[in-house]
């Protein structure tokens, strides 16, 4: 039996029953989060959820002990017993719960043998008659007389008349052989309808009122589907549901990487780091955010990568996918950029890249006023009876960009028999996308709005039409896929680069239009075989066409930060830095013992104040419209004794006793502190004296003397007449800068000579 596991599996992992096993665990498209569940994991039908079905019906009646759990299963046992009327019995349940938009999923099995009706289905139970609005929507109607099939529905009851939407028969393997999952997305625009996990119909939901429903999980006896009997030799029998989840609306996470702007960049080499800034919002809450790379010759490195705003280094150089992704209760969305680090870009483009879209589409000689632009396959095969058309926009590829390869992956599907080969060619024009997603019903066909097997554009006019029904294309091929089993569904198919394609999407570029393409086939084994290929409108992003080019061009800045200076503390050292490319920058400090001055930060070639010794980290970023790159510079600034902190370390190595070292100490016992020792370049572990020069000149006196050169202090020369609190600056004159060698300042200053005597002192501090 299939061992269930009890956790939700987001994101979405695979669309297509090819690849979904029976026992595969299909999950909720993004955008909702698990809000009602039943995995039937006990032994007694849950009151609180369920109730159940009771009325007869056809040719049973529907009765509570036919309904069971054990095993993790819940049970409906199918009889053949006279109750009242009618010669069955069998079972159902109701979900207690009204719910309304949202995703429906059950994973169940029919009963063997002929006679029973099995659905898993939503509409309201015990219905108000004052109630105006009524549907149902049919995630699986079975008659176990055919196993291999079963019918989707949607119903609207009331108003009156009754109308049925969408109704179509999808073709499985037996349903009876082993459990699969049924899947229903009710939004306020669409019904669609999935089976393990495949998209089978889409219905436009804005056709019809909508109501609240109940789930239904139901099997009864009944004459529907060519069904004459009951097949007693089956009985009893069970219809099984392994789960019923309900998922409610709760859009996961948008994200879009604002910077770089493009969703393809090229920096000079790994030594830069590029700097990544995505835009992340959410419904409600705070989102998980993760930055990875998912592509690449070597390891990246994110500085914050659980940040929406991170730097990535790169360890090698070559081309790199990098991502961002957002996970909330809904879900996850994503976004890439493709980074080129000294090598080329190969830039992925495909619907559903964050503010990237492109035309796929399939026009049908069977079918020749239909359009498929909406539909979430594309078609092409019955020896080019049905084609596929696109329209890629280049201008991610900034302008100068040079092409160097370009290849075409496309997703297939399930379809029928053995195709020649695919050949693409280039339109001489621009198709325009439709919203049909039919090729069967009339209402869905998008007839009129988009490109057709007789018009390009969907209009009637000459300049609309094809001048050749079914394409105007170049007659050259620009790249060939041998032909191969269109049976097998989920492969990636690659139309490969050529020189031609290479050419084309060249031209295209270069004549900022987009690159045009048809998909055709040439004579095929079978001659009614064509190909299902996921569209730009798959439900996956990761399904749908990409176009790969790689190309060398949309280059960001090349920022070099120059070597790093020979620096001392306190003085200004120069920094050669260069931005090429770039229409800004800037001069940041990372790290260090005290902030750094720069000369001018927006230059990059400036100078800088390093104001203590020691290591500092600096970065200089070089910013363009594509996007913002940067690198570092360590930078060690050496002791400088003209700052007294540094001259302390200079003059006792590795001490820290203050009554040594103290500005205020005095070690030799000269009577002059270390901070005038310092100031007057004098020996701090010798004694010795200050001895200024004196000299009046007339009225003035003239007051000499030697200091440390670039000392980082405050000299000032005051007077007084009584040595009591009347010391005055008054009359003194600037400096006058006698003598200069490289370790000291010698300084002519005059001041008042007074009328009598004169006491003269230098004031010296720290700033």
């Amino acid at each position: 039996m299939f061992q269930k596991a009890h956790f939700l599996v987001a994101p979405l992992v695979a669309l297509f029953a090819a690849l979904l096993g029976p026992s595969a665990h299909a999950a909720a498209p993004p955008g909702y989060k698990l809000a009602w569940q039943d995995e039937f994991d006990g032994t007694v039908l849950d009151a609180a959820k369920w109730q159940y079905r009771t009325d007869t019906r056809y040719w049973s009646t529907q009765q509570p002990q036919n309904v069971s759990v054990s095993g993790g299963l819940l049970h409906l046992h199918l009889k053949k017993e006279t109750v009242g009327t009618v010669n069955y019995t069998a079972g159902g349940v109701i979900s207690k719960n009204l719910v309304r938009y949202g995703y429906y999923e059950a994973r169940m099995k029919i009963p063997p043998g002929g006679g029973w009706h099995t659905s898993f289905w939503m509409m309201k139970y015990n219905r108000p008659a004052t109630d105006t609005v009524a549907i149902e929507l049919d995630v699986i109607e079975n008659d176990s007389v055919t196993p291999l099939k079963y019918a989707v529905n949607v119903h609207r009851h009331l108003p009156l008349p009754h109308l049925t939407f969408g109704t179509k028969p999808v073709t499985t393997p037996s349903l009876s052989a082993d459990f699969h999952i049924f899947g229903c997305e009710f939004t306020p625009t669409t019904v669609r309808y999935l089976f393990d996990g495949a998209v089978v119909q889409t219905v436009d939901a804005s056709q019809f009122p909508h109501d609240d429903m109940n789930i239904w999980l139901t099997s009864i006896a009944a004459p529907l589907g060519g069904t004459t009997s009951v097949d007693d030799t089956k009985l009893p029998a069970e219809a099984q549901f392994d789960y019923v989840r309900y998922y409610e609306p709760f859009p996961a996470p948008t994200v879009s990487i604002v910077s770089p702007s493009s969703p393809g960049v090229s920096i000079a080499d790994s030594s830069q780091t590029l700097q990544l800034n995505a835009n992340v919002t959410a419904p409600s809450g705070t989102p998980t955010i993760a930055w990875s790379s998912i592509a690449g010759p070597g390891t990246v490195t994110f500085s914050t990568p659980a940040s929406a705003q991170t730097t990535a280094t790169f360890s090698a150089p070559g081309s790199y996918t990098l991502q961002c992704a957002a996970t909330n209760e809904g879900g996850t969305n994503s976004a890439r950029i493709d980074v080129g680090v000294a090598a080329p870009i190969t830039l992925a483009l495909r619907q559903g890249n964050p503010g990237y879209s492109h035309t796929a589409t399939t026009i049908r000689s069977d079918y020749p006023d239909w359009n498929a632009g909406a539909r979430d396959q594309i078609l092409a095969g019955r020896n080019g009876a049905m084609r596929a058309l696109f329209s890629f926009d280049l201008t991610p590829l900034q302008p100068g960009s040079t092409i160097q390869a370009v290849a075409l992956d496309l997703k297939t599907l399930a379809s029928t028999g053995t195709i020649g080969d695919l050949q693409l060619r280039k339109l001489t024009a621009t198709p325009t996308e439709g919203d049909g997603i039919s090729d069967s019903t009339s209402a869905y066909l998008g007839t009129g709005t988009g490109a057709t097997w007789l018009t390009r554009t969907g209009g009637t006019t000459a300049s609309d039409l094809w001048t050749t029904p079914g394409g105007d294309f170049a007659n050259n091929i620009l790249s060939t896929l041998p032909g191969y089993d269109a049976t097998i569904a989920g492969e990636i198919r690659t139309l490969p680069s050529s020189t031609a394609l290479v050419a084309a999407a060249q031209a295209a570029r270069d004549s900022s239009q987009p690159l045009d393409l048809i998909l055709t086939t040439a004579t095929a084994t079978d001659a009614a075989a064509f190909t299902r290929l996921a569209s730009d409108d798959a439900l996956l992003p990761d399904d749908r066409p990409q176009l790969n080019i790689t190309f060398i061009g949309n280059l960001l800045p090349t920022v070099s930060t120059g070597p790093p200076p020979a620096a001392t503390a306190g003085i200004a050292e120069s920094l050669l830095g260069n931005a090429a490319g770039a229409t800004s920058s800037l001069w940041q400090s990372i790290s260090g013992p005290a902030a750094v001055t720069f000369g001018n930060s927006a230059s990059p070639a400036t100078t800088a104040i390093f104001p203590t010794s020691g290591t500092y980290l600096l970065k200089l970023t070089a910013t363009s419209p594509l996007g913002s790159v940067e690198r570092t510079l360590a930078v060690t600034a050496a002791l400088n004794p003209a700052i007294f902190t540094d001259w302390q370390t200079l003059a006792w190595p590795g001490s820290s006793d203050l009554n040594v070292i103290g500005p205020n100490a005095d070690p030799d016992g000269d009577g002059l502190n270390n901070l005038l020792e310092w100031a007057l370049y004098l020996d701090p572990k010798k004694p010795d004296t200050f001895d200024p020069i004196f000299a009046k000149t007339g009225t003035t006196l003239e007051f000499t003397y030697t200091r440390r050169k670039d000392a980082a202090a405050t000299f000032q020369l005051e007077w007084s007449d009584t040595l009591l609190q009347d010391w005055s600056s008054s009359g003194i004159s600037p400096e006058t800068l006698m003598t200069e060698n490289p370790n000291t300042t010698t300084i002519k200053l005059t001041l008042p000579a007074g009328d009598s005597n004169r006491f003269v002192r230098l004031r010296i501090s720290q700033p």
